[in-house]
């Protein structure tokens, strides 16, 4: 802090720092307007709600993306490889 134009030095201590930042933290703390039982309940149902729906979704795509690239990579038809050719083969000393 600057007072005219000298510098002094905070002179707390910092365990009065840290009893002065509970004190606020509890002081803000009653501040906050909670929300009712009802609207707390209500809340919770519709993030569950909109939580499952998403999941859903998200299982769906990865379902039908899974299935688009065995089909289109041929991978787990036959035990094949897919993009691994006999030339993968070659190289790393596998026999077909």
């Amino acid at each position: 802090m600057t007072v005219n134009g000298k510098i002094e030095e905070m002179k707390e201590s910092p365990s009065k720092g840290l009893a002065n930042f509970f004190k606020e933290l509890m002081a803000e703390t009653h501040r906050i307007t909670w929300p009712s039982k009802a609207g707390a309940k209500k809340a919770t149902i519709s993030v569950t709600v909109f939580s499952a729906i998403y999941i859903v979704i998200i299982a769906i795509l990865d379902f039908g993306f899974d299935n688009l690239f065995k089909v289109i990579f041929k991978w787990g038809i036959k035990g094949g490889y897919g993009f691994r050719s006999s030339s993968w083969n070659q190289w790393y000393g596998r026999k077909s």
